[in-house]
């Protein structure tokens, strides 16, 4: 939705003492008898009359103001660790099983969400992920929020003005 506004600086009744000033000063140009007929000096009367008009408005300062609207679905980030120690920790049916129900959980919520797959180690998709292997050397989750934050800065999340500078 876009809405568009005209703003003054100054009070917008300076905008008829513009149109004065084209009248006066076309008036002043073309009261005198010259070499144009009648309809060529009422057609020059108007035209110096708008174009004086319009560049002392101008001077005036109006400012185009155009509001535009997007409105965003929120996202989920589901943060996935695909590191060796979740590997080490669970047997592959297990890690299976609780894929499955995250990417479950994960559908469930896409009627109402943009849903966001990542995981710790860096990698991005919109559909689940499927090569995760569970062979990461390590997890950086400083780094990974930091991601988050550079991706999503400047949106209307509630983060926006939280500070994730956690040291390990």
């Amino acid at each position: 939705m876009q809405k568009p506004a005209l703003i003054f600086e100054s009070s917008p009744w300076f905008l008829l003492l513009c149109v004065l000033a084209g009248f006066v000063y076309a008036y002043l140009l073309y009261q005198k008898k010259g070499p144009w007929s009648v309809n060529a000096k009422r057609l020059l009367f108007a035209l110096r009359l708008i174009v004086v008009s319009v560049l002392a408005a101008l001077l005036v300062s109006p400012i185009l103001k155009q509001i535009t609207n997007n409105i965003e679905e929120p996202t989920i980030v589901v943060a996935i660790d695909d590191s060796h120690s979740i590997a080490e920790v669970s047997d592959s049916v297990s890690l299976d099983r609780i894929k499955s129900s995250i990417f479950e959980e994960a559908d469930q919520l896409k009627e109402d969400f943009n849903i966001e797959y990542r995981s710790l180690s860096g990698e991005t998709s919109d559909e689940p992920l499927s090569s995760l292997s569970f062979q990461a050397q390590s997890t950086d989750l400083n780094k990974f929020l930091g991601q988050i934050r550079n991706d999503y800065e400047g949106r209307n999340s509630w983060w926006s003005n939280a500070d994730f500078g956690w040291y390990l």
